[in-house]
C-alpha cells in the first residue's frame, strides 16, 4: 500500500510538473521576446586597417611602406541577453552565431570581389521561458569593390555612381560607358544652350546701342530742323 502510495505521488508530481512544462512560455512571453528582437540591430561598417605582408620590408632609404586594406566589420548592437543570433553567409553557407554570453558581437568580411548577401536569424536562449524559438528572420547585404573606382576617368568624378569605391551590384563596361557618354552630351547641350544665352544678350546689347544711336541721331536731326526754321524766320 505504501509503495502504491508513493508512486501515485510520484504520477501527479510528474503530472502537474509536465503541465507547467508546457504551460510556461506564454503569449505575453513571446511578444516579450520579439521585442527585444525588434530592437536588435544588425549593421557593418567599413574599418581601414594595417596588416602584415611579406613584402613590408625597409627599403634602401630606411623607409617602410605599410599595406592597408579594408575589413567590413558586421556587428550586433542592443542584443539581449535572452536572444542569440546566427548570421549566415550565403555565399558559402558559412556561420556564426553573436551572443552576449560568448562576448562574441562581430566578424569580419575582407571578401570584397562580389557582394556578400548575408541572412540573420534571431533566437531565444536555452535558459529562457520560450527556448530556442525562431523570433525573428532577416537579411544583410555587404557591397562589394568597384573596379573601374581607380580607373583615370573617375579620378575627376569621384561623386560618379559608376565611380564609388563600392557598389551594391557590378558596374559594366556598358554602363560605365553610357554614363559618362551621356554626361558629355549633357555637358554640350549646356554649353550650347549657355552660348546661345551669351549671344542674346550680347545681340540685344547691340541692338539697344544701336536703337540708342539712331534715336539720338533722329534728335539731332529734329533738333537741327526746328533751328534752321527758327532762324529762317527771325531773317
Amino acid at each position: 500500500m505504501k509503495n502504491v502510495c508513493k508512486k501515485i505521488f510520484m504520477f501527479v508530481c510528474f503530472f502537474s510538473l509536465s503541465r507547467n512544462a508546457y504551460a510556461i512560455c506564454s503569449n505575453e512571453d513571446l511578444v516579450k521576446y520579439k521585442n527585444e528582437a525588434a530592437s536588435l540591430k544588425v549593421n557593418y561598417e567599413i574599418i581601414k586597417e594595417e596588416y602584415s605582408q611579406d613584402d613590408d620590408e625597409p627599403t634602401d632609404l630606411g623607409v617602410t611602406y605599410k599595406s592597408y586594406r579594408d575589413n567590413f566589420k558586421v556587428s550586433a548592437s542592443n542584443l539581449s541577453d535572452n536572444l542569440y543570433v546566427v548570421l549566415k553567409n550565403d555565399k558559402n553557407n558559412d556561420t556564426v552565431t553573436f551572443s552576449n554570453a560568448s562576448k562574441l558581437l562581430s566578424t569580419s568580411f575582407y571578401d570584397h570581389t562580389s557582394v556578400i548577401n548575408l541572412t540573420y536569424e534571431v533566437y531565444t536562449n536555452s535558459n529562457t521561458l520560450c527556448p530556442n524559438e525562431k523570433l525573428l528572420t532577416n537579411y544583410l547585404s555587404l557591397p562589394m569593390f568597384n573596379s573601374y573606382a581607380s580607373s583615370q576617368v573617375c579620378f575627376n568624378a569621384k561623386e560618379a555612381d559608376v565611380c564609388a569605391q563600392y557598389v551594391s551590384k557590378e558596374v559594366t563596361q556598358d554602363e560605365f560607358d553610357n554614363y559618362f557618354k551621356k554626361t558629355r552630351e549633357q555637358h554640350d547641350k549646356d554649353k550650347k544652350e549657355e552660348d546661345a544665352l551669351k549671344n542674346k544678350k550680347s545681340n540685344n546689347k547691340i541692338y539697344f546701342i544701336i536703337g540708342g544711336s539712331v534715336l539720338g541721331l533722329v534728335v539731332i536731326i529734329i533738333t537741327a530742323i526746328i533751328i534752321n526754321k527758327r532762324r529762317g524766320r527771325i531773317i
